[in-house]
């Protein structure tokens, strides 16, 4: 099966963009490159010196991301939904057949002679900061969050510095995109997720997030807690007593799921002047979106015929493609941890009421690490609740990681593997299958069903 890949490699909103171009035309979107060289190949998403840092184009980085779409050549759509690159919204861009523009992109600074201490989150933010005043030097109309957590990306940030760009106004590259791919008097879906996260405030444009989405809250980090501590101390790490920063905290949009304030506006405001339908459909959570692209495919597959089972997946453990060729309902869980398994099992609850649906699952963990992060074994016993033993397929066992250790390592490579391993396999077999439904929903069908699972839909 044809290929694609994410435009960055270590960047969420790049690889659900991939996933969603890959759905499109029934191929397969990969998580990661095979061959190493990908990764050091020039990008204008990894600087490799500071210095090249005044040369990051916003507009760039925003085509560069959306470039996966090239595949698509001519084909002109009825919708294009904007809004957070996530597993929900890829598969609710599927079900209604539109492509998904992300409102966010990444720079990353690659350390790789000179690393930062996890825990130096002082050192972090101030070169963190000098980075982000050098490209917003060169560039109008953005945010920049500068992405510390210190537990889940304990492996990354010693090497990468993150600097995630948030667009607060339609990029050039979105309005040229929408331009060439838009049918006349289309429309806008614009997704607005108001989940937020505190975040310190270092300057009108720039914000710090320790932190990030799971099953740890903002104030557990600063202040430490027993259980962060004895997971540090099992992973031989010299930490103690939390992370924090001299600056004001404020409540913000989550760095990676969240929608920049003002965006909905401006892109309201773009659809007036181009003659385009405007549709805002708004979420507190992230997995609400998941939730609403389950009612989608289980709609769109009773159309002709009926879904065959359930396909849950947890960040980039994740294909649109598959679940809709395998007419397996989709549901995405942002990341393994004990609050996302708490809000699946409410989500299957109510899906095993409203769905007449065969009782079949396919699941897959994501390797995280962290004392929040639940690990294969309380994920089966949470599914058995839902579906018999005998019907529940698990991939991601061996991905029950702490930090440190050679065994650890290993484990490591082997969850990156069996991640990719997972796509290609679950791809293969949905190829095999190939019952994807014929008639893709339109917008009446998504307004009306946001709406019933009780989000709030604006026109």
């Amino acid at each position: 099966m044809k290929t694609i890949y994410p435009s960055i490699c270590v960047e969420s909103s790049s690889f659900f963009t991939s996933s969603v171009a890959a759905a499109l035309v029934d191929i397969r979107a990969q998580s990661r490159y095979k061959y190493l060289w990908h990764y050091f190949r020039p990008s204008p998403h990894i600087l490799y010196r500071r210095k090249t840092a005044n040369i990051v184009n916003v507009e760039n980085l925003a085509n560069n991301v959306i470039k996966a779409y090239d595949i698509l050549e001519d084909k002109k759509f009825d919708s294009i939904i904007i809004g957070p690159g996530s597993g929900g919204t890829a598969d609710m861009a599927n079900a209604i057949n539109a492509p998904l523009l992300p409102v966010h992109t990444m720079v990353i600074e690659l350390r790789l002679f000179n690393p930062i201490r996890p825990d130096d989150i002082q050192r972090y933010a101030k070169e963190g900061i000098e980075l982000a005043k050098i490209i917003l030097r060169n560039n109008k109309n953005i945010d920049i969050v500068i992405h510390d957590d210190v537990i889940h990306d304990r492996t990354m940030v010693k090497r990468y510095l993150i600097n995630r760009i948030k667009f607060k106004k339609l990029p050039k590259a979105y309005d040229f995109f929408i331009k060439k791919f838009l049918k006349k008097n289309g429309t806008i879906v614009f997704i607005d997720n108001t989940q937020s996260w505190k975040q310190y405030r270092i300057d009108k444009n720039i914000w710090f997030q320790l932190g990030g989405y799971g099953g740890i809250h903002f104030d557990e980090y600063v202040s430490g807690s027993k259980r962060i501590n004895n997971w540090l101390k099992n992973s031989n790490q010299n930490h103690n007593s939390g992370w924090s920063l001299d600056h004001l905290v404020e409540e913000r949009p989550e760095s990676e799921w969240g929608t920049p304030i003002g965006l909905d506006k401006n892109i309201k405001n773009y659809c007036k002047k181009n003659k385009l339908r405007f549709i805002k459909i708004q979420t507190g959570h992230i997995t609400n979106l998941s939730l609403l692209s389950a009612y989608l495919w289980y709609e769109r597959n009773n159309r002709d015929g009926h879904s065959n089972g359930y396909s849950i997946g947890t960040f980039w453990a994740h294909s649109p493609t598959a679940s809709a060729l395998s007419k397996y309902i989709p549901y995405w869980a942002p990341w393994p941890d004990e609050q996302t398994l708490k809000i699946t099992d409410k989500h299957l609850r109510k899906m095993m009421n409203d769905f007449n649906v065969p009782k079949k699952v396919i699941f897959a963990r994501h390797g995280a690490i962290g004392p929040d992060i639940v690990g294969i074994k309380g994920w089966e016993d949470m599914l058995r609740k839902h579906f018999n033993k005998k019907d529940i397929k698990l991939h991601g066992s061996l991905t029950n990681l702490i930090y440190n250790g050679i065994r650890k390592r290993v484990h490591s490579l082997a969850t990156i593997n069996s991640i990719e391993s997972y796509i290609m396999n679950i791809t293969t077999w949905a190829k095999k299958i190939d019952k994807k439904s014929k008639d893709s929903l339109i917008i009446n069908d998504l307004v009306r069903i946001a709406r019933k699972i009780g989000l709030d839909v604006k026109k």
